[in-house]
């Protein structure tokens, strides 16, 4: 579902509210500066904020600026 969502508003990072409904889950709002306040490693499991700085490292390290 989230990579339908990327797929139709394009950009590199996103984050998305989703709910989750009777009828499964909803997309709330999307948003292209997401902010980490409850998205940290002991909720999601993920290092979110790492995982962005890699995805930085490689953009810059391929040197295209369109991907910013």
């Amino acid at each position: 579902m989230l990579i339908d969502v990327q797929r139709a508003i394009g950009g590199k990072m996103l984050a998305a509210d989703v709910f989750e409904t009777d009828n499964g889950f909803l997309v709330n709002e999307v948003n292209g500066q997401p902010e980490f306040r409850s998205s940290h490693g002991e909720i999601t499991g993920v290092d979110i904020a790492g995982k962005i700085v890699e995805m930085a490292w490689t953009l810059a390290k391929k040197g295209d600026e369109d991907d910013f």
